[in-house]
């Protein structure tokens, strides 16, 4: 006998080789899907009648922060550096751990009731996301926002506490959660620094999570820094890597394109949240074009408004 069986649902396989089925059935043993079909000879002890309904697979959010739901329609309508400089990130200074907990609670359950069953995050008081990770059910690769802001001791710090991160919570939930390290982004973080969160990331095998090239100000910066882009400069050390997910990636050259693609990086494509912040919008269709990966993110709650 099974667990759930689900019928007369619409079924979007995603299978490239398994055509839609038109009331389908999906059987369900000790938690795994067993069986798709059109009809089944199986019992259960739950059966979902999904008439008028899709039966898909799970969505994975791949680029949010979580605890950020409690900031959900504050400092609206800004650009990204007034945003976070002047209004977010002083809120967030006074956030406490159980704050992030219940952010992050309130975070799984919209994501859990909108048919989301894994997702990215980065943040900090990480230990409380993975506390909400292991009780809800879902899966997430979780990691410790660091932003050293070329402070080298505050970059010690940083990196310290990633690694403690990953050391700690790699593989828990009984694999649920995989641990990753995640530099803020190429402007709020040194060459020197994301250097060396590449080798720790690499001597751990470890992925990476990080933001690149959100904004215009950002590419304009790192021009003026470094005398190329972000993607350009983190090309130049070596940064990148099919272990590495990138959010936004909006104000991309083609030539930046092709970095990524030639690299394998996974893109997290955000765009509600770049429409929000008037950041701008990622040329998703030339990086398809060119075979990358790109997935689908929402970023957090504030930047905009549900996941």
């Amino acid at each position: 006998m099974a667990d759930i069986i689900i019928k007369n649902g619409y079924i979007l396989t995603m299978d490239p080789s398994m055509e839609a089925i038109k009331n389908g059935v999906v059987v369900i043993e000790d938690g795994r899907i067993a069986d798709v079909c059109e009809k089944t000879e199986e019992t259960a002890d739950t059966v979902i009648d999904a008439k008028g309904g899709v039966v898909m697979p799970g969505f994975v959010n791949t680029h949010t922060h979580a605890g950020m739901t409690l900031f959900r329609g504050y400092a609206d309508d800004l650009a990204l550096s007034d945003w976070l400089e002047n209004h977010i990130w002083p809120a967030e200074a006074e956030l406490t751990a159980s704050d992030v907990y219940a952010g992050t609670r309130l975070a799984c359950l919209e994501m859990v009731k909108t048919g989301t069953i894994a997702f990215a995050d980065m943040y900090f008081f990480m230990e409380e996301v993975g506390k909400v990770v292991e009780s809800s059910g879902l899966r997430a690769a979780l990691s410790y926002g660091m932003i050293e802001l070329w402070d080298e001791e505050k970059g010690k710090t940083e990196l310290r506490k990633g690694k403690a991160f990953v050391s700690e919570w790699n593989g828990k939930a009984d694999g649920r959660i995989s641990a990753m390290y995640g530099p803020h982004a190429p402007n709020t973080c040194s060459k020197e620094f994301l250097m060396k969160v590449r080798e720790q990331a690499t001597e751990d095998n470890a992925k990476i999570h990080i933001h690149v090239l959100e904004t215009e100000a950002e590419l304009n910066q790192m021009k003026e820094q470094y005398g190329m882009c972000s993607v350009n400069m983190l090309d130049e050390i070596d940064f990148f890597g099919p272990d590495v997910l990138a959010a936004h990636c909006v104000w991309l050259s083609d030539g930046d394109m092709d970095i990524l693609r030639n690299n394998n990086v996974n893109i997290s494509h955000n765009p509600v949240s770049n429409m929000k912040l008037a950041s701008g919008i990622s040329p998703v269709t030339k990086l398809l074009d060119r075979g990358a990966n790109v997935c689908l993110g929402t970023d957090g709650c504030a930047s905009n408004n549900n996941l």
